[in-house]
């Protein structure tokens, strides 16, 4: 049977810590979201096109997260 080092999380705690970072994640994409649809249609493509020549995501990646109509996930997707 493997054993942790002492010190480690145990299960438990890493699982709070993944879910955790899920609802982070959700959390900061739905403000994303938010505060893409706040703006004015022209800075809106000025935005999108300014996020996709970054290169940090794809277009299809930037589209799903700010401009696809998808629900917002609920925040007790994990309880």
């Amino acid at each position: 049977m493997l054993s942790l080092p002492e010190g480690s999380y145990t299960a438990d705690e890493m699982w709070e810590v993944l879910i955790d970072m899920f609802r982070t994640s959700i959390a900061i994409q739905d403000e994303m979201r938010r505060h893409f649809d706040s703006l004015p249609g022209l800075d809106q493509i000025r935005l999108f096109d300014a996020l996709v020549a970054s290169g940090v995501r794809s277009w299809e990646w930037w589209f799903n997260a700010l401009l696809a109509d998808q629900e917002p996930l609920p925040e007790d997707i994990f309880d």
